[in-house]
């Protein structure tokens, strides 16, 4: 029984071209060196048609939908499917209000989505659903085997937590197989779906290759002192107070943020008061290379509580991808894994004092150990791993002859 062929509709929550490293899309392009992939982007609300219409992501797929241009070609094998717009429910409480209106959007999502795979030839096809459990396909669609994976706490994530917590069990428990990108979410689990398996967040080495040569960015230019690097949002999961530790005790290095930023006004302006501190807007992940090849060090600030604690942070390999020394607090068991290769405290004094041993004592050797590491994290060894649970599976599940 091979898969090599097989189709994967992969439905997840977050946009393909959003303006960060992204699990789905990062595996999405992965599965298409091999396997034709439909990339589902997550459908608008008639709230956004209403109130973020300006936002130029929004302007994009309401222009392509008006147009009737529903399959966007990514590459040869991989296809961006655009979906109408949906009821915005969010809002509304647990009940029959919500699950009429849910039944809805099921409705106008599946119905489409089965004649777009219709007209593209997709009968058999692998189901994936990515942390995305507003909606139920079973109904709908029948695939060969329906995956759920999830890729953080859903309890602690802002905004969809509301209706994401009772609706993720629904998706783990009535899933063929779930998938998890960390060791907590694994254990936290495996006691709703017993066919629920480790597959961590990885890295690309085509994209972060420390051999190649990287124009300086030009945000870096005007900095002559050593770089402190933090790559990804900026948010309730950052360490502020050791964040401002960092600051007060590198005065003669710059801490360099790239990407997205939420937080409160107050607490910005804060950080905006230290001299040695550069925000850089977010980058695609095929910029990000050149801001690590000028770092010094990279750090992983994050506080350690239950958020934190089911993360496996797709940086870290991408930190390790060129070689650069790290400093990150023991926020979650995934990260510990890495202690050979990464210095690891959550003391705030220790932790700056670990920035400079690792910055002192780099060396070609430790660089080596940290780019062979990554290369044990692979977007292609991720999809090895997949395939490997599949295929375990895959007869017994379908009990179809592909």
């Amino acid at each position: 029984m091979t898969t090599k062929y097989i189709t994967l509709v992969i439905f997840p929550l977050a946009k393909w071209d959003a303006p960060y490293s992204s699990t789905t899309f990062s595996l999405a392009k992965e599965f298409s060196k091999n396997n034709k992939v439909i990339y589902v982007d997550a459908p608008v609300t008639l709230k956004d048609l209403l109130f973020n219409l300006k936002r130029p992501d929004i302007k994009r797929r309401i222009s392509r939908l008006i147009k009737g241009e529903y399959i966007q070609q990514f590459n040869d094998n991989l296809s961006i499917c655009y979906l109408p717009p949906v009821i915005p429910i969010n809002f509304l409480s647990q009940g029959r209000i919500y699950r009429f209106f849910k039944a809805i959007n099921e409705r106008i999502v599946f119905k489409f989505l089965r004649k777009r795979l219709s007209k593209l030839g997709h009968e058999k096809y692998i189901y994936v659903n990515i942390f995305n459990p507003f909606y139920n396909h079973k109904s709908y669609l029948r695939p060969l085997i329906n995956i759920y994976y999830t890729v953080d706490n859903i309890a602690k994530s802002s905004y969809i937590h509301k209706h994401g917590v009772w609706l993720e069990k629904q998706s783990i428990s009535s899933s063929d197989i779930s998938l998890g990108t960390s060791l907590m979410l694994v254990n936290k689990n495996k006691k709703i779906n017993p066919n629920f398996f480790y597959l961590p967040n990885a890295t690309s080495l085509k994209i972060f290759d420390p051999t190649k040569s990287y124009r300086k960015p030009d945000e870096l230019h005007n900095i002559t002192s050593q770089i402190i690097i933090f790559t990804g949002h900026l948010d309730k999961r950052t360490d502020l107070s050791l964040l401002h530790s960092i600051l007060e005790n590198n005065k003669d290095k710059t801490v360099v943020i790239v990407g997205l930023i939420s937080l409160k006004e107050d607490t910005l302006q804060k950080l905006k008061s230290f001299n040695n501190i550069q925000f850089v807007p977010p980058k695609p992940i095929e910029a990000l290379p050149a801001f690590l090849f000028y770092a010094d060090c990279a750090i992983i600030p994050y506080k350690n509580n239950e958020l934190t604690n089911s993360i496996y942070p797709l940086k870290i390999n991408e930190y390790l991808a060129m070689g650069i020394p790290v400093v990150s607090t023991c926020f979650s068991e995934d990260i510990m894994q890495f202690n050979t290769v990464i210095s690891l405290t959550d003391d705030a004094d220790n932790f700056c004092q670990l920035i400079n041993y690792e910055i002192n004592h780099n060396s070609p050797e430790k660089q080596d150990q940290r780019k062979d590491v990554a290369k044990s994290n692979t977007w292609e060894k991720r999809v090895e791993k997949f395939w490997e649970i599949i295929n375990r599976h895959l007869k017994e599940l379908t009990n179809a002859q592909i």
